[in-house]
């Protein structure tokens, strides 16, 4: 959101920071509310510690992804040192 924003914007704003969340009837009046009642230093501030958990979120998900390979690489090479020992 730029230095003047309307609340279209701050709707967008929060649309797509919600994005491919599956929202429920109150969580769209909630936040409706949240539009029309909050300042807008204060929609900043939740848009950007949505999209902040949103990466951490995925920060998380990559590192147990990576840690599973890793897992699974060295369940591969206990195998292999089994059925062929000394290679």
């Amino acid at each position: 959101m730029g230095p003047s924003v309307n609340r279209s914007d701050i709707e967008d704003a929060i649309s797509d920071a919600l994005r491919g969340v599956v929202l429920g009837g109150y969580d769209e009046i909630v936040c409706g509310r949240l539009v029309r009642q909050l300042d807008v230093t204060s929609l900043r501030t939740l848009v950007s510690m949505t999209e902040r958990v949103r990466t951490a979120g995925m920060v998380e998900a990559l590192d147990l992804e990576n840690a599973i390979h890793a897992r699974t690489d060295r369940a591969r090479q206990e195998i292999r040192e089994l059925e062929h020992p000394g290679h």
